[in-house]
This record gives structure tokens, sequence and C-alpha cells, in this order.
């Protein structure tokens, strides 16, 4: 029983920390102490050692042998492998989307675009992109092939941080969040329709454009040193 109440509140911990790498409050390559954790939010070591593993399963961090755990960072050839197989998974999760997705769903990832569009128009792309990521959330978890949803699902996670990253380190003007969200709101009238390759299409658009901004990110990125940095967030 005690085991089972450590996990609920390592997953919760979890989820608190994972909030707080989406918001942008732990940067992408910040070192996350167990020590430093357990006392802010007064949990057990083990507790956070639980917590951490569950976001290392999740892809948001990653645990460097003898120097810790850190929030996944990205060099460009890894950032453009990211998104590359965001394009690949989504090429399959589209097919099989075609199939399975149910009319809920689908008002659903229409109710994310709607709040994307909402977002940019009052000029807040963070919450934009959180609406994006809402909306392939639901897409990777309609899915009818399990393995696929769970590598999309992997690979999405990756795809938020470079997102957030470039937030951090570009200025961007509303028309390409725009255009993205006109591509998503075609997608999803052509899902509607079994057009398929029209599909393809405009998700070729979509993650050409994400690449792009990543090679400008990372062309214009500043390499801040989180080594020695303790989590005081």
């Amino acid at each position: 029983m005690a085991r089972k109440r450590s996990q609920t509140r390592a997953q919760k911990l979890a989820s608190l920390l994972q909030s707080q790498i989406e918001e942008g409050t732990l940067r992408s390559g910040q070192r996350l102490i167990e020590l430093r954790i357990a006392e802010k939010y007064d949990y057990s070591q083990n507790t956070v050692r639980d917590a951490l593993a569950i976001l290392e399963q999740k892809g948001w961090v990653v645990k460097r042998a003898r120097h810790g755990v850190y929030v996944r960072s990205f060099g460009l050839e890894d950032a453009l492998e990211v998104s590359d197989l965001v394009f690949a998974l989504q090429d399959i999760a589209y097919r099989s989307a075609v199939r399975d997705l149910t009319p809920q769903a689908m008002e659903r990832m229409r109710a994310c675009i709607r709040q994307a569009r909402t977002s940019i128009e009052c000029g807040d792309i963070l919450a934009a992109d959180d609406a994006f990521f809402q909306f392939y959330h639901i897409l990777v978890h309609s899915l009818a092939q399990p393995l696929t949803a769970q590598l999309l699902d992997q690979v999405i996670v990756r795809a938020r941080i470079l997102a957030r990253v470039a937030r951090d380190n570009m200025q961007h003007d509303l028309e390409m969040p725009m255009k993205q969200v006109v591509a998503h709101e075609a997608i999803l009238d052509l899902l509607d329709k079994g057009n398929i390759q029209d599909v393809l299409d405009i998700i070729k658009f979509v993650t050409s454009s994400f690449r792009e901004i990543v090679q400008q990110t990372f062309c214009l990125e500043p390499k801040p040193d989180y080594t020695s940095a303790a989590i005081d967030a």
C-alpha cells in the first residue's frame, strides 16, 4: 500500500515538472537535482527519483551517467531527425485516421484548432502551440495501431520541447502560425472526405515549416550551460 501511495505522489510530481517544461519554467538542458526538488516540493528523494523516471520514460528528461538528470536538449542533427520522424509517423497515423477516427474525436480536434486560431488572434502563440499539441494528442490516442501511437507520442514530446526552445529564441510574427491553423482546418475537412493524398501533401507543408523553424532556431540559439544549474522554479 505504501508503494502505491509513493507511485501516486510520483505521478503527481511528474505531472508538475512536465507542466513546467511545457511552460518553459524548466528549460531544455537544465539539470534537475533530486535533493533540491525534494526540498522545494516536500517530497522524499525516492519519490522524486520515481517522478524523474516517469519523465525519462516519456522522453521529457534524459539521465546522463555520473552527471544526473536533465531536461531533454538537442543538437541540430537530433532536432532535424525529430522533425523528419514527425513527418514519417504522421504519414502512418493519418492513413490510419481515415479509417479509425470517430466523429467525436474529429470534433475535439476541430475544437483544438479553433482554440489555436483564437489564441493566435489574441497574440498568444504559446497557447496556440498547446492547442496544436492537444490536437496531436487526440489523434495519437484515437489510433487502432498501438505501436504507432506509442512512437508518435514519444516523438511529439520531443517536438514539443523543440517548439518551446524555438519560441524562447526567435521572434515570430503571426503569419506562419495562422498558416498552420488553415492547414490543420484543411486536414480535418479532407479527412472527412477520406482524401488521404491531399492530407499528406499538407502534412509536408506543416512539417517542412517546423523543420525550417528548427534550423533557424539552432542558428540563432545561444548555448546556455545548465551543467551545474539547479532547479529553482
